[in-house]
């Protein structure tokens, strides 16, 4: 029988270098290191956070507000000869970009068959996986999305973007501990992202590993935490599962609660702020509207249910003195941004992401990649051509 991968796997640097990319139009940039720092202001030939980040009525259910955001630095609309029907500009495509319809979701591309991923190999490397991009778009993966298949189900652990017909190694954590066998060649896609807790595991043990790595390695996440996180969620919705998969947590939960009101996105927003217990966790900015709505259903969809199961858990300890150690050892990483309810709160942690340090890193396949922090939050902040695609900040 095929056993399983060890609790702690030895994870092969598979993305030591910034990897070429038909998306990009930066160059290089020099010296020894993979990651250079900058201070926001030094940052004036690089692209720089949206200016403009707009927040709307927030929606609630729960625990749960999201807090609907517009942003300018998206990607362009494609103008149109309104007499004649034919597209504005010399040599005008469909696919050109930075335009909006040269970006497609990677879940989506997935089930299409547009977009092929699969193990490395007939043995398999639970840390990095096989994507081929057979369209003529560029194809989006966000950080924690998840793929169901292969030996094992897997998260992403960076946005990536796939660049038109191309291959790439995309990096992964797996969320299914106790299955290593093949129960498919290729790997689907799920109705459920990552929580925003293993969300927020998953980019602090990166910045842990490009920190060790010297910048080099700014993709692999702390597999035993990614482990700890999904086992922390299982146990608190009572779930067993028998391989210790994530996506059977999200299932059950989903199950027992299906006749809870899903919460819609607002037309015309690219981007999202998630509060859960009055604290943000999580920003998203996408380059379309497009792009977040079809976002929107997983992502928001992983949150709410997180949110829930930290009201039951509220319901149960409803003793002040009794604290658990997970709710410690955050409280000792993170410095809450609280949630007041009113829009200058939300403006005030805008106000932080658009002026935090940013520092450029080796990008998984197309585009550039910047990592934002500051005392509070990580963010990663993803760009073609000076537009933005995608803006994932947690807390």
């Amino acid at each position: 029988m095929t056993q399983p991968p060890e609790r702690n796997p030895h994870h092969h640097n598979e993305f030591p270098h910034r990897a070429s990319s038909a998306g990009r139009n930066e160059p290089p940039t020099p010296g020894s290191n993979n990651s250079l720092h900058f201070k926001s202001s030094e940052l004036k030939d690089l692209v720089n956070v949206p200016s403009r980040i707009v927040p709307a009525k927030p929606l609630s259910s729960g625990l749960l507000t999201v807090v609907p955001l517009r942003s300018n630095g998206r990607l362009k609309k494609r103008k149109f000869d309104t007499k004649s029907g034919a597209k504005s500009g010399k040599g005008l495509r469909k696919t050109d970009v930075p335009y909006r319809g040269c970006i497609k979701m990677g879940t989506r591309e997935i089930d299409k068959r547009r977009v092929v991923i699969q193990e490395l190999d007939s043995h398999g490397r639970v840390p990095v996986l096989h994507a081929e991009n057979d369209s003529l778009f560029h194809v989006l993966f966000v950080e924690g999305d998840q793929l169901l298949g292969a030996k094992q189900n897997r998260v992403c652990n960076s946005t990536v973007l796939l660049a038109p017909k191309s291959t790439s190694k995309i990096p992964v954590s797996c969320v299914e501990e106790g299955r290593w066998q093949h129960v498919s060649t290729e790997f689907s896609s799920s109705k459920y992202h990552a929580s925003p807790s293993l969300r927020r595991r998953m980019v602090a043990t990166k910045e842990e590993s490009r920190k060790r790595s010297n910048g080099r390695d700014a993709h692999s996440t702390n597999q035993g935490a990614v482990w700890d996180e999904v086992s922390q969620l299982a146990a608190l919705a009572s779930v067993n599962s028998s391989t210790k998969a994530m996506e059977d947590v999200f299932q059950h939960a989903r199950t027992d609660h299906h006749n809870e009101r899903p919460l819609i996105c607002p037309k015309g927003i690219n981007g999202w702020i998630v509060v859960i217990d009055d604290q943000i966790k999580s920003l998203d900015l996408f380059g379309s509207p497009k792009l977040c709505q079809q976002a929107w259903p997983r992502m928001i969809r992983s949150a709410q249910i997180e949110a829930r199961l930290q009201e039951y858990q509220h319901d149960s300890q409803r003793n002040p003195t009794t604290k658990s150690k997970r709710s410690k050892g955050k409280d000792k990483q993170h410095s809450k941004i609280h949630f007041s309810g009113v829009p200058q709160g939300i403006k005030e942690f805008l106000r932080e992401l658009q002026q935090s340090d940013r520092e450029i890193v080796p990008q998984v396949a197309a585009g550039l990649e910047q990592r934002l922090s500051n005392q509070r939050f990580q963010g990663s902040y993803l760009t073609l051509q000076n537009r933005l695609v995608h803006l994932g900040v947690t807390i």
